[in-house]
């Protein structure tokens, strides 16, 4: 006889479940739920800009520091005694103030023999209706713009023999060597050295008097000093 067939066997027991298995825990839970939410903030602020208001703070302390100059309580201090020797500048004239300007003059002698005059003007930047200094170091370069466009731009009548950028000199400056007057038969020749710093701009002018000179004036012997007297003036404010 054939062997009975055993009965088939019963399901055995479930495998143990380990707790929590199957679903994350609540920890990971909250963590993926911040991280979603810092990235969708993180996406509003690329897509519509700065919106914490500590942004404009470093903004604004990332700018250098602008500095509100004031007139110099004498102008003629803007060139030293040594200085004026070597042009032989001599009878300064009172320092005339004019607003938010300032001018001191010298008659003098260059040194090829030019019989002329040496000048230090300076202009203050004042705000208009505001006290931000940067809105007057911005009145300072569109001053600075307007007093040497005559000699940067191509349209202008200007002669212009030589400009040069001086980098070491305030934050802009040039020096020019040109012809003012766009009549050949009454040449104006000067050497101007013109500064821009936050919001004061100077200016140093050698000039011919039309008086006792022989030829075309070249103040390029007096280049030097013309330099020196410019970062004197510059040191002349506070």
């Amino acid at each position: 006889m054939p062997s009975p067939v055993p009965p088939p066997r019963g399901p055995g027991p479930r495998p143990r479940r380990l707790r929590g298995a199957g679903r994350p825990p609540v920890i990971l839970v909250a963590l993926l739920v911040s991280a979603v939410s810092l990235i969708g903030t993180m996406v509003r602020i690329e897509t519509a800009g700065p919106l914490l208001p500590m942004s404009k703070a470093m903004d604004a302390s990332a700018r250098p520091p602008t500095h509100q100059y004031s007139l110099p309580r004498d102008p003629c201090a803007g060139a030293t005694v040594d200085q004026l020797r070597r042009v032989s500048a001599v009878l300064p004239s009172t320092g005339v103030y004019v607003g938010t300007s300032a001018t001191c003059d010298w008659s003098a002698v260059f040194s090829d023999g030019t019989t002329g005059g040496l000048e230090i003007s300076y202009r203050s930047a004042a705000p208009e209706n505001s006290e931000d200094p940067l809105e007057a170091e911005a009145a300072a370069i569109r001053r600075y713009r307007q007093d040497t466009v005559q000699f940067t731009s191509d349209n202008s009548h200007t002669e212009v023999e030589e400009l040069r950028y001086l980098p070491d000199l305030g934050e802009q400056s040039m020096l020019v060597y040109a012809d003012l007057n766009p009549d050949p038969r009454t040449p104006s020749p000067m050497a101007l050295v013109f500064v821009r710093q936050d919001n004061m701009n100077l200016t140093v002018t050698a000039y011919d008097s039309f008086e006792g000179t022989e030829g075309v004036p070249d103040y390029r012997g007096d280049e030097d000093v013309l330099l020196d007297i410019a970062a004197q003036a510059l040191r002349n404010v506070d």
